[in-house]
């Protein structure tokens, strides 16, 4: 279980980082869809190329949609207490 919190430390210390890279692989990936539609007039290894592309610049967004939401994520548990506190209250 800590090697999780940890992991989960790591990926969400840096939400800003995280965003940069999220907004870089979202503008690659579209550049890539681009490059994909493109490719389709000409031999079929630029294609297969634009796709190993458009595959890669998904996941690099998707790693840093992974720290933005390990950043939210991290945020909830470390402050569980103050949250129960607050809404147990209003009941």
């Amino acid at each position: 279980m800590t090697e999780s919190v940890s992991l989960l430390e790591k990926l969400g210390n840096a939400p800003d980082k995280s965003w940069r890279t999220f907004m870089q692989g979202l503008v690659a990936f579209w550049l890539s869809a681009v490059l994909v539609w493109l490719s389709l007039d000409f031999a079929v290894i630029w294609f297969y190329l634009a796709v190993l592309l458009l595959f890669s610049a998904f996941c690099y967004s998707v790693w840093g949609y992974i720290g933005i939401f390990a950043n939210r994520w991290l945020r909830l548990k470390l402050h569980r207490e103050q949250y129960k506190r607050a809404f147990s209250d209003k009941a």
